[in-house]
């Protein structure tokens, strides 16, 4: 009997003890993986269309935002930046963290309003004119924003550029210009100091603004000529690439250089009825609107790829083969840089000033499992394109 006794008693220990073990593990299958989002709060507000995205989980898993994948180190922290539609509006980003089939999604609800700014490409600070009619142009974000000049209602294009002329009193030594956009309740302000001089007898027609920029932010470049007499017939010439054209116009009046997409030579000089000409203003204008795109040759689609065995633990490094495409003339030097970076482990290569369109960058790679390769290419316009392509590693 005693014997007995102690049977049931080992055994129903050991039934308790096995039960207790597999709701443990039951509770530690089900339980979340641990993430921290630090950055952004909950209802944070931003003016710029990058929002960065920071905290802390488990090393190993993975962080994704709205289908982008912010790299975790070894410790478990993650930082990184994502982009949103540049439009005033609240949004939700989902924060989800994944790793062996468990998961974890924090989501964080931000407001983002643009920020006023107002930006004047001409006239330059100090520039001297000749005439109270001063031509300006610039342009203000956010495109829908209300401008003025001087307190005179100036109309905003749609890419948010504007241009025009406006008459100031005269003839002070200096004339200020005073710019201010308005979108809601936020605005910005910006001021131009110009000298007046009003041209001499005798003296030729002045072009303003006296150069042309290297790069052009629209298809349309805007130069009044100043001449002594107001109202006097003006030829304004231009020529791009030697092919030559002209207008007819008034004294003091607008004259428009038109832009094509690539990067092309261009003249301006003016001539009144005196036959007295203006300098000859000269240079390359690179000029990029359309947006370009990014063929990705290798990896293809679903690629799998088997290392020997043979090879060493380390230095693995996959070729990202891929194409830039609709450059105007394929010409590289609209491009400033190219990038190429593994998500997986961090790795980057980098290739600045590039001189063609087809890449060929190396990368080092983990041995197995999934490498996810970003490819981000920043044209002259600090406009990043960006394309995702991964290799599956055995």
């Amino acid at each position: 009997m005693i014997l007995k006794n102690v049977f049931f008693i080992i055994f129903g220990t050991f039934v308790f003890a096995g039960f207790a073990d597999n709701a443990a593990s039951s509770s530690q299958q089900a339980a979340p993986l641990p993430l921290t989002v630090s950055i952004p709060a909950d209802s944070q507000k931003f003016d710029a269309p990058l929002i960065p995205v920071a905290g802390t989980t488990v090393p190993g898993a993975q962080v994704w935002v709205l289908g982008i994948q912010i790299l975790v180190d070894s410790n478990g922290n993650f930082n990184g930046k994502i982009p949103i539609p540049d439009e005033d509006a609240g949004l939700e980003l989902p924060i989800t963290v994944k790793l062996n089939g468990r998961s974890h999604v924090i989501a964080r609800h931000i407001r983002y309003a643009a920020a006023v700014r107002v930006r004047v490409i001409s006239p330059a600070e100090g520039e001297t004119v000749g005439d109270t009619m001063v031509s300006f142009q610039g342009d203000v974000t956010p495109c829908n924003a209300a401008l003025s000049v001087n307190n005179k209602k100036i109309i905003v294009k749609k890419d948010g550029s504007f241009s025009g002329s406006i008459a100031v009193n005269g003839p002070e030594p200096e004339i200020k210009l005073e710019f201010i956009a308005v979108a809601g309740a936020k605005q910005s302000k910006m001021q131009r100091t110009v000298i007046y001089k009003r041209a001499s007898d005798g003296v030729g027609p002045v072009i303003s603004p006296a150069f042309l920029p290297a790069i052009a932010r629209q298809d349309k470049l805007y130069f009044s000529v100043i001449d002594r007499t107001p109202g006097e017939e003006i030829t304004f010439f231009r020529e791009m690439d030697g092919a030559k054209e002209s207008e007819v116009g008034q004294g003091n009046g607008q004259f428009i250089l038109p832009v094509e997409e690539g990067i092309h030579s261009y003249t301006i000089y003016a001539q009144n009825k005196a036959k007295n000409q203006t300098k000859h203003i000269s240079g390359e204008i690179k000029f990029l609107s359309r947006p370009f795109t990014i063929k990705v040759n290798h990896p293809l689609p679903g690629e799998v790829l088997s290392w020997p065995s043979s090879r060493e633990e380390s230095g693995r490094n996959y070729t990202v083969s891929f194409s830039i495409g609709n450059l105007p003339d394929d010409n590289p030097k609209l491009l400033k840089e190219v990038t190429v970076t593994n998500s997986t482990n961090g790795a980057t290569a980098l290739e600045r000033n590039p001189v063609g369109i087809d890449f060929n960058l190396d990368l080092e790679v983990e041995r197995t499992g999934q490498n996810v390769f970003t490819i981000a290419v920043h044209d002259i316009n600090d406009r990043i394109i960006t394309t995702q392509a991964s290799i599956r590693i055995r």
